[in-house]
């Protein structure tokens, strides 16, 4: 989410508004099913409640952020990823209720400072 956050923001569009292109991106983990729909088109795509928290995430971002789940806080941690999260609190999620809701950001420094003690 956010490497494509910067690839939007650092790329050129072209375009004769000369508007500028803004992104947003919502996150969740969790169970999902697939399969195509369609006859003349058909389309792959995903479904389950983990699909719509996340785009109910999406919308409710800010252009220029990543919203995530607590889940996918957690996972993100567990993992050692080298981001930091900050909790926006509670938002009102069609259909889900109120479900608290995380700003994914880079680390300003590394989670693990082993590399110079693996290194020695």
């Amino acid at each position: 989410g956010l490497e494509c956050l910067e690839a939007v923001k650092n790329k050129m569009w072209h375009s004769d508004s000369n508007a500028k292109v803004q992104m947003r991106v919502g996150i969740n983990s969790g169970g999902c099913f697939s399969g195509v729909v369609g006859f003349m088109q058909p389309q792959y795509d995903l479904y389950g409640a983990a699909v719509n928290l996340a785009a109910r995430f999406e919308q409710a971002a800010q252009p220029g952020t990543v919203l995530c789940s607590d889940q996918t806080r957690m996972m993100a941690v567990m993992e050692g990823a080298e981001l930091d999260f900050e909790s926006i609190g509670n938002i009102n999620v069609k259909n889900m209720g109120m479900v608290e809701a995380f700003i994914a950001k880079r680390a300003i420094a590394p989670k693990n400072n082993n590399t110079a003690q693996n290194h020695v």
